[in-house]
């Protein structure tokens, strides 16, 4: 084998390890749900970055290439620096702290990783297995939230509100809300048989139901956003596909009806008493 084909191997296997990441729950560490995740995702990183480096100077195809998008990503990147570096604590802006590992060092990594995934993701296939990976892995943290939801695991932050293997219900609660995108994307893209159609369906209704028992307000309200602006640009600007515009206005009627039903029922018992729904009924304008 060459050179050239067991780097790219080893690089491709590593970008597709990084979904499986967020099962990590490092009890040994300090912050078991965080610095095992981030420790790993940077020693990775590290791993599939060097690999592209050296694969990149044999190979000219897997250079990266101008777009507007790296120019952008790479100008975010060199401003928070140098908002770092002049600073209040340039320490913390670089290192962050073990709780939230996040700093300028963080953001480092997931850079090398957009430019490693960029360059080594370069068909549609490639992609496509990618993505669906990434929502296997989100299914199975969602049946896990299942089970916490039936008391049979433990909620780790405490209360009622899931947290699977993040220990956060924030953190859960974001991580389902990008996938419900992408399932949704697969799904608008499949021209296959109903089988699995079905199947991304069930995935969603798990995901949305996970990001429901999280609680988390912002979340949840950016949720609903999302839906209504997706589904508004698709029934102005789509032309072709008739039942996808017609889905599309169907979706936001449904978030009209659903906020609108909400507000009107929200000082009921039923609200004020549910766990996930008396924290919205807080939610003013004031």
């Amino acid at each position: 084998m060459k050179i050239e084909q067991a780097l790219k191997y080893l690089i491709i296997s590593g970008i597709f390890i990084v979904p499986f990441i967020p099962l990590i729950v490092a009890n040994s560490m300090f912050f078991p749900f965080i610095t095992g995740k981030n420790f790993s995702f940077r020693i990775l990183v590290e791993i599939i970055f060097g690999a592209w480096v050296a694969l990149a100077f044999l190979d000219s195809m897997y250079r990266p290439k101008f777009s507007w998008l790296f120019v952008s990503v790479a100008s975010f990147i060199g401003i928070i620096f140098l908002a770092g570096i002049l600073g209040e604590y340039p320490f913390k802006s670089f290192w962050s702290n073990f709780e939230r590992m996040e700093g300028f060092v963080t953001l480092a990594h997931l850079f090398a990783y957009f430019l490693v995934a960029g360059t080594m993701l370069n068909t549609q296939q490639l992609w496509t297995r990618f993505l669906n990976t990434s929502v296997a892995v989100s299914t199975f943290i969602g049946i896990y939230g299942v089970f916490q939801l039936a008391g049979k695991v433990t909620i780790n932050q405490g209360g009622v509100r899931l947290d699977a293997t993040f220990g956060n219900a924030t953190y859960l609660a974001v991580y389902m809300l990008f996938h419900i995108f992408i399932t949704l994307f697969l799904l608008a893209r499949w021209r296959g048989g109903n089988v699995v159609r079905f199947i991304y369906g069930a995935i969603i209704m798990l995901q949305v139901s996970m990001l429901y028992y999280t609680a988390t307000r912002g979340t949840i309200l950016g949720f609903l956003g999302g839906i209504f602006l997706t589904a508004l640009l698709i029934a102005l600007f789509e032309k072709e596909q008739l039942r996808l515009k017609k889905i599309a206005i169907a979706g936001i009627m449904a978030v009209v009806l659903l906020a609108g039903g909400f507000v009107a029922i929200k000082n009921t018992e039923f609200v004020t008493e549910n766990p996930v729904l008396s924290r919205f009924s807080d939610i003013s304008f004031t």
